[in-house]
């Protein structure tokens, strides 16, 4: 029996070759559609929009801020109040780097910032408050730096001037009772703009006393504080009756302390160089002093009193004082030497006196006037005064 075996071939499939090059026809299709689509996308023209202030958006979709032009007169910028500052150096200036430059303003730069108030005790900034900006003492060729002074009343401490020509600046604030510490800083083409932290700390005060020839307190002399190249006004007080006597909430710097008078002091003008929180000075020991009692009467010989009566000494020292109840005026702080008064009442008349003023215990005519220690009397007669022909 013959047995026939079927033979079922293979199905046929391609061969590598075949399949190679269909796969490479399809990338080439691929990269020939991205390639065209490509091409007419680049090749349309796109559309810019100008902005605001003449300035373009980048085509890449990046924004950018357009600096805002500077006024030419200065003012207060309002939109510096939010900003962020700029983080300060230690010496309390920062000033802006190339690359954030204000806009060019010619040969004119600015200056902001804020003011800083370090209260201590107290509680809070004063009602108002000076910019001070001036010319450097500290940068050489000040160019052509101005002086401005920019008053800021109730809170606010932030400031922002302009247009100012190019040079080197201090800049400090002023408030009575108050201190502020210059800072400097140099405005030029490198640098047109500048951010500086001012600070007010509180004032400080300064103390003394005054003694006699025997280490005793001296009550009632008037003691003067002059400042020295300042626009702070001179002061004035009196030695209370312990012979204390104090300035207070009295700013940095430097002060002559004048005794008896501010124009003709009755000792050598003592330098002083003061700063907060204060001090105490050493006990001022005054020279041998004398004194007079002066009356004044009417051409009466009636007392005369609340009479202004008005002297100088040649060796220094003056005095300007009213006779009491019983028109009498009684002066111990007087130099040694040659004094002369003066005095004027309205509608009774005027006398002048001129007397030699010794040291206690050393006037020859003390006995002869008042008994041995104690003051010499001197009266002064007043005499209508001759109209004028």
């Amino acid at each position: 029996m013959l047995r026939s075996s079927l033979h079922t071939p293979p199905a046929r499939h391609g061969s590598p070759k075949s399949k190679a090059g269909r796969s490479l026809v399809l990338v080439s299709f691929a990269l020939a559609l991205a390639f065209g689509l490509g091409y007419l996308l680049l090749s349309e023209p796109k559309a810019v929009t100008p902005t605001p202030g003449g300035a373009t958006p980048d085509l890449a979709g990046a924004e950018t801020e357009v600096p805002a032009q500077e006024p030419a007169a200065p003012l207060r910028d309002s939109s510096a109040r939010t900003a962020e500052p700029t983080p300060p150096e230690p010496n309390g200036v920062s000033a802006q780097r190339a690359s954030s430059l204000d806009p060019p303003t010619g040969d004119r730069g600015r200056l902001r910032g804020e003011l800083l108030i370090r209260a201590g005790d107290r509680a809070g900034p004063p009602e108002s408050w000076t910019l001070v900006i001036e010319p450097s003492r500290i940068y050489r060729g000040t160019g052509a730096a101005i002086t401005r002074r920019v008053l800021i009343k109730g809170t606010d401490l932030m400031f922002d001037e302009r247009d100012l020509p190019f040079g080197g600046y201090d800049l400090y604030a002023q408030a009575p009772g108050w201190n502020s510490r210059r800072q400097s800083v140099q405005l030029s083409e490198r640098a047109n703009s500048a951010y500086v932290l001012l600070e007010l700390i509180p004032a400080g005060t300064l103390s003394g006393s005054i003694q006699d020839t025997e280490g005793l307190p001296f009550e009632g002399l008037s003691i003067f504080l002059e400042p020295v190249n300042s626009e702070t006004n001179q002061r004035r007080t009196e030695s209370s009756l312990d012979g204390t006597f104090s300035f207070p909430k009295l700013p940095d710097g430097s002060y002559r302390l004048l005794l008896g008078s501010a124009t003709n002091p009755m000792v050598e003008p003592t330098s002083i160089a003061f700063k907060a929180p204060g001090f105490g000075l050493e006990p001022i020991q005054l020279p041998r002093l004398g004194g007079v009692v002066l009356r004044v009467l009417d051409p009466f010989g009636v007392a005369v009193p609340r009479a202004q009566i008005t002297g100088y000494g040649d060796q220094g020292g003056e005095i300007d004082l009213l006779t009491d109840a019983f028109g009498e005026v009684r002066t111990v702080g007087l130099l040694p030497g040659r004094w002369t008064f003066r005095s004027q009442v309205e509608n009774i008349g005027a006398a002048v006196l001129s007397v030699q003023v010794y040291k206690h215990g050393q006037d020859p005519d003390a006995e002869t006037n008042q008994g041995s220690g104690q003051l010499p009397v001197w009266t002064m007669d007043l005499q209508a005064e001759r109209e004028p022909r």
